[in-house]
């Protein structure tokens, strides 16, 4: 059986924005969900993953730029992958 840490929470967004700031920020990606045509979710995890997504939604986070845009790409080809 799988013992799972309680402190560690699911955010799900489709924003890709957010989703790379997340993941830039150490959160893990556990997954994208397909289920609806044109629009894509994507599944993370981390412990603080709420503060970090309000950090990034009142615009006082601060990220290292080229881990942002490393994660965005990454997300990008995961999305665009065939």
């Amino acid at each position: 059986m799988e013992r799972r840490n309680e402190n560690i929470k699911i955010k799900e967004t489709t924003s890709i924005q957010l989703a790379s700031y997340l993941l830039a920020k150490g959160c893990t990606l556990k997954g994208l969900n397909r289920k609806q045509p044109e629009k894509i979710v994507f599944i993370l995890e981390s412990g603080d993953i709420e503060s970090l997504a309000d950090e990034y939604l009142s615009y006082k986070g601060s990220i290292d730029p080229r881990r942002l845009f490393s994660a965005h790409d990454d997300l990008k080809a995961l999305v665009f992958e065939t």
